[in-house]
């Protein structure tokens, strides 16, 4: 029997990652946990190791979602999804760096969102 798929959210408006993890819920992605730093994103990780993460760019703490991505990426291999508020092609250049399995301005279609986790999960 195949595990549920263990995603971690990391998303500091906190009715949008409740949508979120609602709407992954309703597309059989029961097993999320939401944080809303980067910071506890990097100990999530190295606790739990998730199997992908979806990522906001604008978090609250220190570490915005593209260098906590960075550290993320600099020791495990774990697809990141990136969703943003910012349209700002430097961010976007930023983020692309660091390949991520996609990256989505918001809002965010749920279809499109499922595909990619979808892919993400089968190339890693």
């Amino acid at each position: 029997m195949q595990q549920p798929v263990k995603m971690l959210i990391v998303e500091d408006e906190a009715l949008t990652a409740m949508r979120l993890n609602l709407e992954l819920s309703l597309h059989g992605y029961a097993n999320c946990q939401i944080v809303a730093t980067g910071e506890e994103a990097l100990t999530i990780v190295d606790q739990q190791h998730p199997d992908i993460v979806l990522m906001d760019i604008s978090l609250a703490g220190d570490l915005d979602g593209i260098e906590t991505a960075r550290h993320i990426k600099s020791h495990k291999d774990i697809p990141i999804i990136f969703m943003t508020g910012y349209t700002d092609p430097e961010v976007q250049t930023r983020a692309q760096a660091l390949h991520p399995a996609a990256y989505f301005v918001k809002p965010v279609n749920m279809t499109d969102l499922t595909t990619a986790i979808n892919s993400a999960l089968r190339k890693s």
